[in-house]
């Protein structure tokens, strides 16, 4: 008798719900990639106006390499105290960096936004649960059919938030992906600021190959994008205050990955600084992931639940009232 309306409520339900969720994400998507390209203006503004002498912007995105790069900025190793070169060097990167950081935005954001429904339809979805819930009750008003309502919420409610978690724990993979790969490439570098490949092979700067280090630093904007996605969607579930520390360690990864490559060279401290923040970080994407599983598997164990109680309340709630109307007549 109050199956249909279950299943009416239950994809009303889910439907508004990730109308909301993939909203969101989309609106805070597309703020991302504004913010990005607004950055990537001041930083191309800024790059015309620092004066470094015998290096040009041009020149240094010939760079076969980052090693090229650093060569031809610092130019010898006394120069690796100037803030002026440090300052060029983290501009040019993290510019590098905005392209396809937002490439990842904007795959996502095309994939979401044929599943987006017109803010009326998503008004008339939740009106529609409105007026099935008041109709059923003015019809059939009992504490019975209350509860039932109530069971139907619940169900659906937590059907809705498993499909949510599942695309959190999707996207968060997709970074932990390639976080495990910035981390084994940055495992094989050697020797990251060592002046001896020039100075004491008398090497031409502008011919040293790729490296490991630049398979690292492709697939940096990657993981710092995913990661941003990740954070969007992982977000509502963060409510454990352990989970919630792990999400401000996420802050900005590409931003701190230049930053301590920088330094790394100029201590030559052989990408150590780098591997460090890169591992805390993934520590915590696996950590969210865990957490967010762990909730996965509990709102399963509800579903699961739920689904037994509400089948029962409904078939039991039917009888009740069809009982009732029947002593009526």
């Amino acid at each position: 008798m109050f199956q249909g309306i279950a299943d009416q409520i239950s994809e009303a339900t889910k439907e508004v719900r990730q109308q909301n969720v993939l909203r969101h994400y989309v609106d805070s998507l597309e703020k991302q990639e504004k913010a990005n390209n607004r950055l990537k203006k001041k930083i191309e503004s800024h790059l015309t106006k620092i004066s470094v002498p015998q290096v040009s912007v041009k020149d240094a995105e010939k760079s076969l390499s980052l090693r090229s790069l650093f060569f031809y900025v610092f130019k010898k190793q006394g120069n690796e105290q100037d803030p002026v070169r440090e300052d060029f060097l983290n501009s040019l990167l993290t510019a590098k960096n905005i392209a396809p950081c937002n490439s990842v935005y904007s795959d996502q954001i095309k994939a979401c936004k044929p599943k987006l429904k017109h803010g009326r339809e998503v008004n008339s979805l939740e009106h529609l649960i409105k007026k099935i819930k008041t109709g059923t009750k003015e019809k059939y008003y009992s504490h019975e059919v209350l509860s039932m309502l109530q069971f139907i919420e619940r169900l659906s409610q937590a059907r809705a938030k498993n499909r949510e978690l599942e695309r959190a724990l999707n996207i968060g993979k997709i970074a932990e992906k390639h976080l495990h790969s910035i981390i084994k490439n940055l495992a094989q570098e050697e020797n990251w600021g060592s002046w001896e490949l020039v100075a004491s092979k008398n090497a031409d700067y502008k011919l040293i190959p790729e490296s490991a280090i630049d398979r690292a630093f492709r697939e940096l904007p990657l993981a710092h994008a995913y990661i941003e996605c990740f954070k969007i969607l992982a977000t509502p579930f963060l409510e454990n205050r352990n989970l919630i520390l792990h999400g401000q360690n996420l802050h900005e990864l590409y931003k701190s990955f230049i930053d301590n490559m920088i330094k790394d060279w100029i201590y030559a401290d052989k990408i150590k600084g780098t591997r460090s923040k890169t591992n805390q970080v993934l520590s915590s994407v696996k950590t969210i992931i865990h957490g967010l599983e762990v909730i996965q598997n509990q709102n399963s164990s509800e579903i699961d639940l739920l689904e037994i109680e509400t089948s029962v309340k409904i078939k039991e709630t039917g009888k009740q009232v069809e009982k009732k109307l029947s002593e009526r007549f």
